[in-house]
């Protein structure tokens, strides 16, 4: 039993970083690659991780002093497996969601908060249905007091209405890192 507790939960790792018992495609630097300025200035500040995956990235914001992290993945093995790479901060709560619907998403008694001093949408927007991602990403930036940040190709920025429908909203997003674009992560844009 005492090894079980010492043991990550199984699921499909993101972030290669052994020391914490995952093994999957990007080193944990890359994970965060962009993130640096965000991170820097976080301490104290309320955080909503939308598509968690493996809680590497709400742990990066963890460290840097982020008082509270809620992260949310459609897949329950990878929230349990946030959960456990995050088990160090009280301040960390992950749920299994499904967020390619806004609205039921919010019904659902999730437990979020009105608004979240940042909010992060890495990698979760391309992977939705086509029909709902506009939806699901004017919500998410709705809930961002201070910072929003998006990572996803290139490509689906420009052709899939993001920039306008984030305008709408009050919010125009740049670059800050197309590197991750060649490596198959998209570029992020803050």
């Amino acid at each position: 039993r005492l090894l079980a507790i010492m043991e990550p939960p199984q699921a499909n790792f993101y972030t290669w970083a052994p020391e914490l018992g995952l093994f999957g495609k990007w080193p944990a630097q890359d994970r965060v690659q962009g993130l640096e300025d965000l991170a820097r200035s976080c301490a104290g500040q309320s955080v909503l991780d939308l598509g968690c995956a493996d809680g590497m990235v709400s742990r990066y914001f963890l460290e840097h002093g982020a008082a509270r992290v809620d992260g949310f993945d459609s897949d329950e093995a990878r929230a349990s497996l946030a959960k456990w790479v995050c088990r160090d901060f009280r301040h960390a709560a992950f749920r299994t969601a499904d967020l390619s619907d806004w609205d039921a998403f919010q019904r659902d008694g999730h437990e979020l908060r009105d608004s979240y001093d940042i909010v992060l949408y890495l990698g979760l927007h391309h992977h939705l249905p086509p029909h709902c991602r506009l939806g699901s990403l004017v919500g998410a930036a709705k809930r961002a007091l201070r910072w929003f940040a998006l990572r996803t190709p290139q490509a689906e920025f420009h052709a899939g209405g993001i920039a306008q429908a984030l305008d709408a909203v009050g919010l125009t997003l740049t670059t800050t890192d197309g590197a991750g674009e060649q490596t198959g992560r998209g570029a992020l844009y803050v």
